[in-house]
């Protein structure tokens, strides 16, 4: 099964719209169709983000759906710190995730911040990761 980490911006775009690729993607990682990977870095910068009143997520609901996705996902502890991502240093935390679990892609909408491949991970867009997926369950 493929192994994947999701970045946050991969998970909000998918919760606030359902007929999305990343909502779609979201709901294979949901369903165990791909293999998720967490970390508790992760987990904190999403439970931060979608807590923004911005988005307008209901507190009991942002609960409910991280329970769902942790319990859903490998929850990892990275053991090695990365300093990769020079646009925005806290974009290592997913790459480090990616390296812990062993992660075939790294989603991402933010492709460009990251280099576009550490060691055995692609770093993809939704789009491309939705193709690389499509053309892995025709064959």
């Amino acid at each position: 099964m493929i192994r994947v980490v999701l970045d946050t911006n991969v998970i909000v775009s998918g919760l606030l719209a359902a007929d999305s690729l990343p909502a779609t993607i979201l709901d294979l990682a949901l369903q165990g169709k791909i293999h998720a990977a967490l970390s508790p870095s992760i987990l904190a910068e999403l439970d931060r983000v979608l807590r923004r009143p911005r988005f307008g997520f209901e507190p009991r609901k942002i609960g409910s759906f991280l329970a769902l996705f942790k319990s859903r996902s490998k929850l990892v502890s990275p053991r090695k710190t990365l300093n990769l991502c020079k646009d925005d240093s806290s974009d290592n935390r997913f790459l480090e995730c990616a390296e812990a679990a062993k992660a075939e892609f790294l989603i991402t909408g933010n492709k460009s911040h990251f280099p576009p491949r550490h060691m055995k991970i692609v770093v993809v867009t939704p789009r491309e990761f939705w193709d690389a997926y499509l053309l892995r369950m025709a064959l």
